[in-house]
């Protein structure tokens, strides 16, 4: 995977200090040292999670049987930054359970949605995540919310079982992919999303 892998030249006859001596340069650059599975799995996680922000993995489908609204929305950075970056947005219906949008955490675009009342949550890097209920798209304008700070929820089951399935989403060479058309990552987020309304 490009950018993973890190290739150096080395300078000494040997990538070891001979002397047991602490003043070789790999007791200055420890971090070049041998990487170790632990540090393996971190660096991929790290990567699905900035694959999570910055791509739209899914194109989710909303049915439009009502008049369409757009919505915009904003947190205030005071706040966000001092947060773990936003890695998903998910936009619900509670009504109709089987429109999901699962978005990139860096979207800020205006979304066009059927006119109703919908949930919004936000999942951190650390799988603690934000949600915001009962926001009204109304038809035939723009529908703006901000917030200047969110309720900060601890990572819990559901938002690690998010957090695995929006991950295990595969794409193609292009970035690009549309929704699974078989039961997948897509499917089981929206079964979670429907599941946690019943426990609230």
């Amino acid at each position: 995977m490009p950018g993973l892998i890190k290739q150096k030249s080395y300078k000494d006859l040997y990538a070891f200090d001979t002397s047991l001596s602490s003043k070789h340069v790999l007791a200055e650059a420890y971090q070049q040292q041998v990487l170790r599975n632990k540090d393996y799995d971190s660096i991929w996680n790290e990567f699905l999670n900035l694959r999570s922000r910055t791509t739209q993995l899914y194109q989710g489908k909303m049915d439009f049987d009502t008049i369409a609204g757009r919505l915009k929305y904003a947190i205030d950075t005071a706040f966000t930054n001092r947060l773990p970056y936003v890695k998903n947005i998910l936009i619900s219906n509670p009504a109709k359970p089987h429109q999901l949008l699962i978005l990139n955490g860096n979207n800020n675009a205006t979304q066009t949605l059927p006119a109703g009342k919908y949930d919004i949550l936000f999942l951190l890097q650390d799988n603690r995540y934000m949600k915001v209920t009962a926001i009204e798209v109304r038809p035939g304008g723009i529908n703006y919310y901000s917030w200047k700070s969110l309720t900060i929820n601890s990572a819990d089951k559901f938002s690690k079982q998010l957090d695995t399935n929006i991950k295990s989403e595969k794409i193609s060479g292009t970035m690009q992919c549309k929704c699974p058309k078989k039961p997948s990552a897509y499917l089981t987020v929206r079964i979670l999303i429907f599941r946690n309304l019943e426990t609230q």
